[in-house]
């Protein structure tokens, strides 16, 4: 009589049981993040906020804030951004802001909204209001200030944009950005705000951003088809 300990197992039996143990390894590996991720994501970065706000430091007025009337429930609040979610669209949460303070005004383009405060016509505050999917949390908008490497920038004219270094031509920028604006109409977009003296190269394709009361170099703006590249000229 053969006994067990003399039974071979079979090769595809041994398939068999190693593809179960992986595949039993998977689902339990599935279960764990699904428990331990939102706690991960919900740890001290995260907060509550009775309502969505920012204030643009950048033209330098106290207490001026861009506000939108909504609660933060496991938000991500710096002084720069404000990461929360909102079932309302984006019309809708302008729409709110502009009941909530009836100097505010707002332009939207397609997934961005330039949301923007006005005294006596003077822009006081400004902010960029984008659906970004974030995927963590279910955070799917945020509300940022529009300071870019020194300047104010108009975000709500690009597609897609990112605080990353980019180097062309042996250059490094720090922020970059996918846009159809041309040089021409960042030109009359940065006059318009009054803060700058703008002077265009157009050999390099390039904008150089002054402040207007120092006449200080600012900023360098590099155009290249839809790219678009800032860097600080500054420490």
């Amino acid at each position: 009589m053969q006994t067990t300990d003399n039974v071979k197992m079979s090769p595809k039996k041994k398939k068999l049981i190693i593809a179960g143990v992986t595949i039993a390894i998977v689902i339990i590996a599935i279960v764990l993040l699904g428990i331990f991720l939102p706690i991960i994501t919900m740890s001290n970065d995260r907060t509550n906020a009775k309502q969505i706000s920012i204030e643009d430091r950048s033209i330098k007025i106290s207490g001026e804030q861009i506000v939108i009337p909504v609660k933060m429930k496991n938000g991500i609040s710096t002084p720069t951004h404000q990461k929360f979610h909102s079932d309302l669209t984006i019309l809708q949460l302008c729409e709110l802001a502009k009941d909530y303070d009836s100097k505010i005004k707002y332009e939207i383009q397609n997934d961005k909204a330039y949301i923007y405060k006005e005294k006596k016509g003077t822009i006081v505050a400004r902010g960029l209001l984008y659906d970004n999917h974030y995927i963590f949390g279910n955070l799917n908008y945020t509300l940022c200030t529009m300071k870019i490497e020194g300047i104010i920038f108009p975000l709500h004219l690009t597609e897609k944009f990112f605080d990353e270094q980019i180097t062309i031509n042996d250059c490094t920028y720090q922020w970059y950005a996918v846009s159809f604006m041309t040089i021409e109409q960042m030109v009359e977009w940065l006059e318009e705000i009054g803060l700058y003296n703008v002077q265009v190269n157009d050999l390099n394709n390039t904008i150089i951003c002054q402040d207007a009361k120092t006449n200080k170099d600012i900023t360098e703006i590099y155009f290249d088809g839809n790219l678009i590249a800032v860097r600080k000229l500054y420490d």
